[in-house]
């Protein structure tokens, strides 16, 4: 009886100490080191200044609730009177952005439809309008094959260490060296007197 009274009391305290509770807003905390939130909770409680416990390398701030009170939702721990804290919190709303379709894909995406998503056969996946790329010194891609579907831009030089072939969506298979290999050897008729001409004084 003593046990069964005793396990009725715990069980009360831990329903007391965890709670669900839907995001209202989320800030960076006074000391910009954490991310706090105001939620709402049980019987109408707003605890304010929750904090959320991200894990090491990874933020997010969700969208605030909207108009119909639907919002990210979290589970909130009560340590102490005055202490709440949360884990990451998850948005219903915005779930069908994800890109993750198979079992073991992993995605990270939002409400405008951006994602990166892991898919399977070892493909990730980055959907967005603009990627931009910031790098102080170098960007480098080790791969055997690169393909762009559009035009490129380049701002600097273009170095290439092997050939260059253009047009080959018209059948052109000559590559720049070809043609400079071409343009060094090549001679033509005279006009005066038949002859063939030198090869040009000056090559490619």
């Amino acid at each position: 009886m003593m046990l069964e009274y005793l396990l009725e009391r715990l069980t009360r305290r831990v329903e007391n100490m965890l709670f669900r509770a839907v995001v209202r807003y989320m800030r960076l905390s006074e000391q910009g080191g954490a991310r706090v939130a105001q939620v709402a909770g049980r019987a109408g409680e707003t605890p304010d200044d929750v904090t959320v416990m991200l894990p090491y390398g990874f933020d997010h701030i969700p969208l605030p609730v909207d108009g119909s009170g639907k919002g990210a939702e979290l589970i909130a721990l009560t340590v102490e009177r005055n202490l709440v804290v949360a884990f990451p919190a998850m948005d219903r709303r915005h779930r069908a952005q994800s890109g993750a379709s198979e079992n073991g894909e992993i995605s990270l995406y939002d409400d405008q439809g951006q994602r990166i998503t892991l898919k399977r056969g070892r493909v990730i996946l980055a959907e967005t309008d603009v990627l931009h790329i910031v790098a102080a010194n170098k960007v480098t891609v080790d791969a055997p094959l690169a393909e762009f579907s559009g035009n490129v831009t380049i701002g600097g030089n273009l170095t290439v260490a092997d050939d260059i072939t253009d047009r080959t969506g018209a059948g052109n298979a000559r590559s720049m060296a070809g043609m400079r290999e071409t343009y060094n050897g090549h001679d033509h008729a005279e006009n005066d007197n038949g002859g063939p001409t030198g090869t040009p004084n000056q090559e490619m």
